[in-house]
């Protein structure tokens, strides 16, 4: 008659501590939780131990699993007991609405893509920094790395593809801080005869998507993101409601040339800087923005 084998382990912990106790307990890190419990061997496992648990969250003997270890910058890079919220969860969260993501553009016919990300010559675009990477002992780059898959994937798209997304990295050098990573991931789809109301349709249709199914959105996602539907309004409109400032007016006078870009509470309209009257800032509020001048349309972006 076979015999069972060990009980499979359903989860690991970490050994922070041997309690001096009798009989000894052990002082463990599950996720970002700090729990204690009783040894499940003598002698117990050594601080940094990786302790399998098994479904209830016990600990499993070493013996036939597990392994030893340190407490180490990698032992505990990913938990951080007491962070709201903690590495884990944030995570967790993020495979979450991957797949939430995923689910919506293929139930609205869309088609995953995977497109280069190094490619021969860099985006043209003058306020992106591009990565080249280098082969060591080469005269020349051996390439890019993409600020954004746009040019890839309209290539797709003059090939006969209608519908297209893609999560993919992208790489911006000289942009690092707070909110800024030079490698970042970005979410980009394409409509083949799409209009913006299509487009806007379709931000409208994730996010809601995200709002209704992905557990704990309330509590990780920031405040600027709220839950659609929300109302257009013109740029000319919003200049006007919050800086009291007649952009068409303003652009038609600067040589017939359009020209208007919000530069750190700053309205510049030519060679002219005008400072708005109130509120430094444009609100971030549930609104779609519609249309930019047009020798400014990259900052609609």
């Amino acid at each position: 008659m076979a015999t069972a084998g060990p009980p499979k382990p359903a989860a690991f912990a970490r050994v922070l501590e041997v309690l001096d106790s009798d009989p000894p307990k052990l002082l463990l890190l599950v996720e970002d939780q700090i729990r204690q419990h009783p040894s499940p061997q003598t002698p117990p496992p050594p601080p940094g131990a990786l302790l399998p648990l098994d479904a209830s969250g016990n600990p499993l003997s070493l013996s036939g699993s597990g392994c030893s270890g340190n407490l180490s910058a990698d032992a505990l890079r990913w938990r951080k007991p007491g962070h709201t919220p903690s590495r884990m969860l944030l995570l967790r969260f993020r495979q979450q609405m991957l797949r939430e993501l995923r689910g919506w553009f293929d139930e609205q016919e869309f088609l995953e893509v995977e497109t280069p990300l190094l490619v021969p010559a860099p985006s043209p675009e003058a306020q992106f920094q591009p990565f080249a990477v280098t082969v060591e002992d080469a005269s020349t780059p051996a390439g890019f790395l993409i600020t954004s898959p746009e040019f890839q994937m309209k290539r797709m798209l003059v090939g006969g593809f209608p519908r297209i997304y893609q999560i993919c990295r992208c790489f911006r050098g000289l942009e690092s801080g707070q909110r800024h990573n030079p490698e970042f991931s970005m979410l980009e789809w394409y409509r083949a005869g799409g209009t913006l109301k299509d487009l806007a349709q379709d931000l409208e249709g994730f996010i809601s998507a995200l709002h209704h199914t992905v557990s704990g959105l309330c509590g990780i996602a920031p405040p600027r993101l709220p839950k659609p539907p929300w109302h257009w309004i013109t740029v000319q409109e919003l200049f006007g409601l919050h800086y009291q400032l007649d952009l068409d007016e303003l652009i038609r006078d600067m040589f017939g040339i359009p020209r208007g870009i919000l530069v750190m509470g700053i309205v510049a309209v030519g060679y002219t800087a005008v400072e708005p009257p109130a509120k430094p800032r444009l609100p971030m509020a549930e609104m779609l923005l519609r249309p930019y001048p047009s020798p400014e349309a990259n900052d609609a972006r």
